[in-house]
């Protein structure tokens, strides 16, 4: 499809053979299919793949929604954004998407291995860096974790000195600190 003409009709037009400075006179692209390129975080770059399952929308276009999977990704991340290039081929018979168009994209994937997950309302974040209050012996302790992938409910835990079994702070995190004393009272309506 031409999406840009740089000549009218009765321009003069110059040879590119002979003339290093000739303009073109289009600009062609291949819009079927469209490729989607993506840029995904580091702690999501290992869980995606080839193949993997992804659902395209365009706010534009509320009102179609495209399944589709990962054609190829960079393997490599990103020196400066610590992201991961990751294409997407989308089908595009009838040209309604438009190159240059945004697209939300939502990628199925699974969590790590092995990995513990706590309700979002137990991660604290103070300038990027994320924590979980862990209560021993009464007595609260701050312990920073690396986050993972997060959905409505969980957040992932990647990396911390949190064990299955530990006691952790999901109401009131707000008044805790660490070294703090701490009591568990209930609130009953009559």
């Amino acid at each position: 499809v031409i999406v840009n003409r740089f000549v009218d009709k009765g321009a003069v037009i110059q040879s590119g053979l002979n003339n290093s400075n000739a303009m073109p006179l289009f600009e062609i692209q291949d819009v079927q299919p469209i490729r989607l390129a993506i840029d995904v975080p580091e702690t999501d770059a290992a869980l995606i793949s080839k193949g993997t399952k992804v659902e395209i929308t365009f706010p534009e276009m509320p009102d179609l929604k495209f399944s589709a999977t990962v054609s190829r990704i960079a393997y490599g991340l990103n020196e400066t954004t610590k992201t991961m290039k990751v294409e997407i081929d989308l089908p595009n018979t009838d040209l309604k998407i438009r190159s240059g168009m945004y697209a939300k994209v939502e990628i199925q994937r699974s969590g790590h291995k092995d990995a513990l997950s706590v309700p979002n309302e137990a991660v604290g974040n103070i300038k990027g860096q994320s924590f979980i209050y862990v209560v021993e012996n009464g007595v609260v302790r701050k312990v920073e974790v690396k986050t993972g992938i997060r959905d409505e409910k969980f957040t992932e835990l990647l990396s911390g000195e949190i064990k299955l079994t530990d006691k952790i702070v999901v109401q009131g995190k707000e008044f805790c600190s660490d070294g703090a004393y701490y009591r568990i009272e209930h609130a009953f309506r009559s």
